[in-house]
């Protein structure tokens, strides 16, 4: 049996890179979404962050679909924006 960390890698798998391709897709949708929805209300990032308790930067990240916000933040957006959470999923497959 080898010792824990033996390997270069840490012990983690390969990141699947069509997944990887998948995953940012689907931040990039929410992300839209968000901003579209943020803009039709006529809020700031700074007005959206703090209605959610994120931070201004964590809102830009999202909508830049360059992370994945957690169930938590997915549905602390939409209650600050009023709408359900499925109005922030439409368009992910």
């Amino acid at each position: 049996m080898a010792a824990r960390g033996d390997s270069q890698r840490g012990g983690s798998r390969p990141r699947d890179p069509a997944k990887a391709r998948r995953r940012r897709k689907r931040a990039a949708v929410f992300g839209a979404n968000v901003r579209r929805v943020r803009e039709e209300l006529e809020l700031s990032q700074d007005a959206l962050a703090a209605e959610a308790e994120v931070h201004r930067t964590h809102v830009s990240l999202i909508e830049g679909g360059q992370v994945d916000p957690t169930l938590m933040t997915a549905v602390d957006l939409a209650n600050a924006l009023g709408v359900t959470l499925s109005k922030l999923v439409e368009g992910i497959d």
